[in-house]
């Protein structure tokens, strides 16, 4: 016999993995910080489908990440 919590922790698995899949069909990967989708709605503003879609597929943003204003690359040849 399955317990009630049991069945609803597979239901959430299932949809989660519904979503998920969805996501990749849509072009998005695994990887879709919000910020990034943040950064898409600046763009096409906040009710546009992809602006809305991106947001239904990101993780938030790991708040322990460094950002830096800028940054410079050197080149050895």
């Amino acid at each position: 016999m399955v317990h009630k919590s049991g069945s609803l922790l597979l239901v959430v698995a299932q949809l989660q993995r519904a979503q998920a899949d969805g996501c990749t069909l849509m072009g998005f990967t695994a990887e879709l910080r919000c910020s990034t989708c943040d950064a898409l709605e600046g763009f096409l503003g906040p009710t546009s489908a992809h602006s809305v879609a991106c947001k239904s597929c990101c993780s938030a943003d790991d708040a322990t990440a460094a950002q830096y204003a800028s940054a410079v690359i050197d080149v050895c040849k």
